[in-house]
């Protein structure tokens, strides 16, 4: 969360101890979005109308299917976990925040409403 903090979003935790609910925004005078981590099938999580982002391989081989989604988006990262406790721990969080920042502009750009 703080890679995501140095770049400019403000996020806050909105319980949860299995199903990480999170309030995140970008910009000042935006609407915080609603982001989920980990269970896509906790309650309180949208149940259709919502685009499912598997980040994870483990996620892509576990969930196949994710029911309701308008849309299923695997992009696999390496875990910047891997850093943690090394003196690049912070620069490859970083790196990491910026890789997914460009996918998901891509990905999103060729979204159509």
């Amino acid at each position: 969360m703080s890679a995501l903090q140095r770049v400019g979003f403000v996020i806050s935790r909105n319980g949860g101890e299995t199903n990480c609910v999170y309030q995140v925004k970008f910009a000042d005078k935006a609407n915080p979005l609603k982001a989920f981590s980990k269970v896509y099938n906790a309650s309180g999580n949208p149940t259709e109308h919502f685009a499912a982002i598997m980040t994870c391989s483990q996620a892509e081989e576990a969930c196949p299917y994710i029911p309701g989604a308008d849309a299923r988006i695997a992009i696999a990262y390496d875990d910047p976990k891997n850093a943690d406790g090394l003196p690049q721990e912070k620069a490859t969080y970083d790196e990491r925040t910026r890789q997914i920042a460009r996918e998901m502009l891509y990905v999103f750009s060729l979204i159509k409403s």
